[in-house]
C-alpha cells in the first residue's frame, strides 16, 4: 500500500497564499542580514528543527548557533509580547537583557557543558514585553541540540506562561487570610490590627496598606453626603452612590504596613474640599466601592505621593486603591455609618487590570462582612455590660438587644446561623436559608454538610472539626450543590451554583466546654 504524500514544514519558494500568516512573516524577514545568514545556506538541521517547531502546538523556539539567534513559531508570539517582531532572528542576550544574565545565561551555560536538558516551573520573570516591568510566571525548558560532532549548536526552548494561575492563587490567598484574621476579631482594635494581617503575606499586590479609622463621637463631628449639602461632594455623573451616607469629619491612623509610621499622618480632616485626596475618600465611602487613585495625579498630598519601594520590588507604587469599609447589610439605611477605610498601594509591575480589581473588591467586601460581625458583638457587649448595671431593666433591655439583631440579621445579604454542638440548627437568617435551600431537616452535620458539593466535603469537615474538637474561630470556601433559581416571566428556571466564604467561631461556657458555634456566610460567587 503506497502511503500519501503529506506537506509539512517550511515552503521558502511555494505561493504564498498556501503558508500562514507567520510562516509568511518567517519568509518576509531580511535572513541574510542576521548571524543565521539566507535561508539556503542553512544546516539541513535548523531546517528540520523550524520545521518541528512550526508544528509544534506549544510556544517554542530555536535558539541557533553562538549567538543563539531566534526563530520561534506563532504561539510564541503572545509570550514575546513587544519583543516580536525585532525578536525574530535577533539574539535573547539583547531582547532579553533583563533577565538573560541573572536568569537564562547559567541554563545555557551548563546546557553547553553538559548537554543535559532543564525543565523550570513556575519561575517568577520580570519582562519588559508591554512598556513596562511585568511581572509574570513562566514555565520553560532548555533542550540542547547536538551537532555533527556531538557538541551543543543550539537549543529548543519552550515558554508556557502561568502568570493567571499563580496570580489567583496568591490573591485568593489573601482573601482567605483576611477573612481568617477579620473574622476572628472581637474588638475594633482586634479588627484593625487584623485587617493588616490580612494583607501581611501579599508583599507583590500589596506593596504597602494604611488603615485608618473614623470617629463616630455626634453629629457635630460629621459631614452629610446627602445631595444639596453644603458639604457634599460633586460626584461624577452615572455614579451609583447612596444618598445620605454619614462621613465622620476626622479619622486616625489604626495601622500601617510596608511603609514607616512616620511616613503618613495620624490623622486626617476630610472636611478640607480643596484636597483632592480627601474628596477621593469621601466619594468612596458615599459609594461603598474602592475607588484607584493614580498617585501621579496633581494635586494629592506629599505622604501619599512617595518614591518609598514596595516589599517586593525595587520601585514605589505608581497608583493605589481607597478601599471604605461600611458593614454589610441588606438595607443600605442600615449601613450608612463608615468605620474607616485602607489604603492600598498597587503592584507596580502588574496592570490593575479586570481581575485585579475583581479580587481587590472581594477583599474589600470581606473587610466589610467582618466589620460587621464586629460592630454586632461590641454593640452587643455593649449593651450587656449596660444590662448587668441596671438589673431593673434587664429583661426589656434583653429583647430590645434581640429585636435589633434579628432585624439585623433579617435584613443582612449575609448568612448568619448559631449551630449547637451537634450541628442542629438553633438559628437561622433568611440569607442563610436561601443559600441552604436543599437542606431537607434539621438533624445535625449532616443535614446541612449535604447541601456542599461532594469535593468540598473535606474542606467543611476539617473546619467543623476545628470549631469544635480545637475550639478555635475558622473560615474556609465551598460550593454549595446547585439550585434551581426563581422562575422567570415565561415560568424557566435555571441550576445556579453558589461560592462561599464562611466566617465562625465556637461560643465556649465558663467551664471550657462547646455552648455553640456562631458563623456567617458570604456568597462570592
Amino acid at each position: 500500500m503506497t502511503v500519501p504524500t503529506v506537506a509539512f514544514g517550511m515552503d521558502w519558494t511555494g505561493p504564498l497564499h498556501n503558508l500562514s500568516q507567520h510562516a509568511r512573516f518567517i519568509r518576509s524577514v531580511d535572513w541574510a542580514a542576521t548571524a543565521l545568514g539566507a535561508p539556503d545556506t542553512w544546516p539541513a538541521q535548523l531546517h528540520q528543527m523550524l520545521d518541528l517547531i512550526l508544528a509544534d502546538p506549544m510556544p517554542s523556539a530555536i535558539m541557533w548557533g553562538e549567538s543563539l539567534n531566534m526563530i520561534y513559531n506563532e504561539g510564541f508570539v503572545e509570550f514575546a509580547g513587544d519583543k516580536h517582531p525585532k525578536l525574530m532572528g535577533g539574539t535573547p542576550m539583547e531582547s532579553y537583557a533583563e533577565v538573560w544574565e541573572p536568569q537564562f545565561a547559567p541554563i545555557v551555560k551548563l546546557g553547553r557543558e553538559t548537554g543535559r536538558a532543564t525543565r523550570h516551573k513556575n519561575v517568577p520573570l520580570s519582562l519588559m514585553r508591554r512598556g513596562y516591568l511585568e511581572e509574570c510566571f513562566v514555565d520553560y525548558s532548555f533542550v540542547p541540540i547536538p551537532g555533527p560532532n556531538k557538541n551543543v549548536i543550539g537549543f529548543y526552548h519552550t515558554a508556557v506562561e502561568t502568570t493567571i494561575q499563580n496570580l489567583s492563587k496568591r490573591r485568593t490567598q489573601t482573601l482567605l487570610d483576611i477573612g481568617d484574621n477579620a473574622g476572628a476579631a472581637r474588638t475594633m482594635k482586634e479588627y484593625w490590627e487584623a485587617v493588616l494581617r490580612g494583607f501581611e503575606s501579599n508583599v507583590w499586590d500589596v506593596p504597602y496598606a494604611i488603615a485608618y479609622e473614623f470617629h463616630n463621637d455626634g453629629d457635630g463631628d460629621s459631614v452629610s453626603s446627602e445631595r444639596g449639602s453644603s458639604d457634599a461632594y460633586s460626584f461624577k455623573s452615572g455614579s451609583s452612590c447612596s444618598a445620605g451616607i454619614r462621613i465622620p469629619r476626622s479619622c486616625s491612623l489604626a495601622g500601617v504596613i510596608g511603609k514607616h509610621i512616620g511616613q503618613v499622618p495620624l490623622t486626617l480632616d476630610v472636611t478640607d474640599q480643596e484636597d483632592v485626596f480627601h474628596q477621593v475618600v469621601k466619594n468612596a465611602t458615599k459609594c461603598g466601592q474602592l475607588t484607584e487613585v493614580s498617585l501621579d495625579s496633581s494635586g494629592l498630598p506629599d505622604w501619599l505621593v512617595s518614591d518609598t519601594v514596595g516589599r517586593a520590588f525595587d520601585e514605589p507604587c505608581k497608583s493605589a486603591v481607597v478601599m471604605p469599609i461600611r458593614p454589610t447589610t441588606r438595607n443600605d439605611s442600615e449601613g450608612k455609618n463608615a468605620i474607616g477605610f485602607v489604603i492600598v498601594g498597587l503592584n507596580p509591575r502588574r496592570e490593575f487590570d479586570a481581575d485585579y480589581e475583581r479580587y481587590a473588591r472581594l477583599w474589600c467586601r470581606q473587610l466589610a462582612t467582618s466589620a460587621a460581625s464586629v460592630v454586632l458583638l461590641e454593640q452587643d457587649t455593649a449593651k450587656q455590660k449596660q444590662l448587668t448595671a441596671q438589673l431593673s431593666l434587664s429583661t426589656k433591655k434583653v429583647q430590645e438587644s434581640e429585636t435589633r439583631f434579628s432585624r439585623f440579621a433579617e435584613l443582612s445579604n449575609v448568612g448568619m446561623w448559631v449551630l449547637d454542638q451537634k450541628g442542629v440548627v438553633l438559628y437561622s437568617n433568611t440569607a442563610w436559608n436561601e443559600m441552604l435551600q436543599n437542606m431537607e431537616d434539621n438533624e445535625g452535620y449532616k443535614s446541612w454538610a449535604q447541601c456542599v458539593d461532594e469535593e468540598y466535603q473535606a474542606t467543611l469537615l476539617k473546619a467543623w472539626e476545628t470549631l469544635t474538637i480545637e475550639k478555635i474561630p475558622t473560615s474556609f470556601e465551598v460550593r454549595l450543590k446547585p439550585t434551581f433559581s426563581a422562575p422567570d416571566s415565561e415560568g424557566n428556571r435555571t441550576m445556579k451554583r453558589q461560592y462561599i466564604l464562611s466566617s465562625a467561631f465556637p461560643e465556649i461556657a465558663e467551664d471550657g466546654s462547646l455552648k455553640s458555634i456562631w458563623g456567617c456566610n458570604t456568597d462570592i460567587t
